[in-house]
């Protein structure tokens, strides 16, 4: 959602013509605004991604090692809690940015 929000935003920043070039010399700070948004949250998807695979394989050298036959994930873990917090900002920021080009569509029509 968030890389054709940042598509669309493109789109009209880089407009020579036509009715995306008005909307783009109109409200040119809310769709470089927007598109902030949308980098910001495919930053968070991409930091919650890198929690994902520390936390992983934090848990699979705890298997590895033969210390265990199975090993449950500690949720009070730093990159436990980075995946939360990272979740619900990616969540956050992406709903943002689709609201701010939607309220910028519908002023702009």
């Amino acid at each position: 959602l968030s890389l054709g929000v940042l598509a669309f935003c493109w789109a009209l920043l880089t407009a020579d013509k036509g009715l995306p070039l008005q909307i783009n010399q109109t409200y040119h700070k809310r769709i470089i605004l927007t598109a902030m948004l949308a980098i910001a949250s495919l930053f968070f998807d991409l930091l919650h991604s890198l929690g994902n695979y520390m936390e992983s394989d934090k848990v699979m050298k705890k298997v590895d090692t033969g210390k265990v036959s199975s090993a449950r994930s500690d949720y009070k873990h730093i990159w436990r809690v980075e995946q939360d917090w990272m979740f619900w900002l990616k969540i956050v920021t992406c709903i943002a940015a689709c609201c701010s080009l939607l309220s910028l569509m519908v002023e702009a029509i």
